[in-house]
């Protein structure tokens, strides 16, 4: 026997529509997509702004003992809090180093 003859004939007319399901769901999924994309747009600009801060030479390499450690460690604890960020362990608190 032929595979083709081992399934039944299916009519045209579910072809139609299994296609056109198929295509509004694809659809629909791709204006999700622009939606959520707009809105990370502003998110991503941020980050980058964060990096370039931290990677600016104002801060002298974030080296250990520099102020520009002092100044990178601030600010990252303020953006932390901004966030609403919390720490996971509470006594690696800056007074505890």
């Amino acid at each position: 026997m032929r595979p083709s003859e081992l399934r039944p004939h299916t009519p045209r007319a579910v072809h139609v529509l299994r296609t056109a399901l198929l295509a509004s769901a694809l659809l629909a999924a791709c204006r999700t997509v622009e939606r959520g994309a707009a809105a990370a747009r502003p998110e991503a600009e941020r980050i980058q702004r964060d990096i370039a801060y931290l990677a600016d030479d104002r801060l002298e390499g974030r080296a250990t003992g520099t102020a520009g450690n002092d100044s990178a460690a601030n600010w990252l604890a303020r953006r932390h809090r901004a966030l609403g960020l919390a720490a996971i362990v509470p006594e690696t608190a800056p007074d505890a180093c």
